[in-house]
């Protein structure tokens, strides 16, 4: 709690404002580990949110501006890079909207260990539902979920990067 008195005496917002946003900060964070949850932009909205309220003292306009574009590169990579994956092995979108359905329903389920179950298991439901064999599922089912983690990887660490840079600037 002397962290968030210090950001308050140093001319910046007041603590609970502070605290709100890293409660949205954090909550971004685990919604980047569950496909289709909107981590990243929450993230954003939390720090904008902030930065505004605060007239913009501790994060700057240009620091905003880099985060927006980060974040619209983390959903880019997110949405992005299951679906390149699947079509370079002539997947259907049935794999790449069972791989986010299993990545959801996986993590539920199991934890985080669902989070890499999950989307293969769907890829390849989804593909199996498209009537591909199951040598042909198994293979384009990998890839969809390989590149679905891949990019929900991508978006933890700028989603992190943006975090990081919220709490240096606001509680040091």
């Amino acid at each position: 709690m002397v962290l968030l008195g210090m950001a308050a005496e140093a001319g910046g917002g007041p603590w609970w404002l502070a605290l709100l946003a890293s409660i949205g900060i954090a909550a971004g964070l685990v919604g980047t580990l569950i496909p289709a949850l909107p981590g990243i932009p929450l993230i954003f909205l939390s720090i904008a949110g902030y930065a505004v309220a605060t007239g913009l003292r501790e994060i700057t306009g240009t620091a905003l501006l880099v985060m927006l574009l980060a974040t619209i590169t983390g959903m880019a990579l997110e949405y992005g890079l299951g679906p390149a994956a699947a079509r370079r092995r002539g997947a259907s979108r049935a794999a790449f909207w069972g791989a986010m359905a299993g990545g959801v329903i996986g993590t539920v389920i199991l934890g985080p260990l669902g989070i890499l179950l999950g989307p293969l298991a769907g890829a390849v439901l989804g593909e199996l539902g498209s009537g591909r064999t199951w040598q042909q599922a198994l293979s384009t089912g990998w890839t969809t979920a390989v590149g679905l983690v891949a990019g929900l990887a991508l978006e933890l660490l700028i989603g992190l990067a943006m975090a990081i840079y919220f709490w240096v600037r606001v509680f040091t």
